[in-house]
């Protein structure tokens, strides 16, 4: 939904199966890192699949035992500062200590790294990728672009 929460929070869990995630101002924190909206999304459902597995119920304060305040780009973040979602959305993984609360619960270490290779996948566009190069190098892109231009110009050269 659109709409946001009056405590600030992204994500409200209902029940034992019931989540809510807002989106409401979401948007605007990652365009300034050019991340998509599509990315928390997955993100959060990710979060939401890796808590089920641990908790039979969701909802319980348990989850607070997962989740950290502190931000280091893990997938439990708690994120009480809405811009730290740059962090875990743009490159998500799960950190040291969250993989040792999986390790010491009765959940399938297979399914904890199809886990990880999940976030994994959870990239920009390789689009987004040179862009954000270009920007960042602009005298390195125009050299690569000459040189790239020169290789095209050789082998028309060659076919012709």
């Amino acid at each position: 939904m659109n709409v946001g929460f009056d405590d600030g929070f992204y994500m409200k869990r209902l029940s034992r199966n019931r989540i809510v995630i807002s989106l409401f101002g979401i948007n605007d924190i990652l365009n300034q890192k050019s991340i998509s909206i599509e990315n928390f999304i997955l993100k959060q459902i990710y979060e939401i699949c890796a808590l089920s597995f641990l908790f039979d119920d969701i909802a319980t304060d348990d989850v607070y035992h997962v989740v950290h305040k502190e931000t280091r780009g893990c997938l439990f973040d708690l994120n009480g500062y809405r811009p730290d979602i740059i962090h875990n959305t743009e490159n998500p993984k799960i950190c040291n200590r969250c993989l040792t609360a999986f390790d010491d619960s009765l959940i399938d270490p297979d399914l904890l790294n199809k886990l990880q290779n999940e976030l994994s996948r959870l990239k920009k566009p390789f689009i987004v990728t040179i862009e954000l190069l270009i920007k960042k190098c602009p005298l390195l892109s125009v050299l690569l672009l000459f040189i790239f231009g020169l290789c095209i110009n050789y082998v028309y050269d060659l076919i012709k």
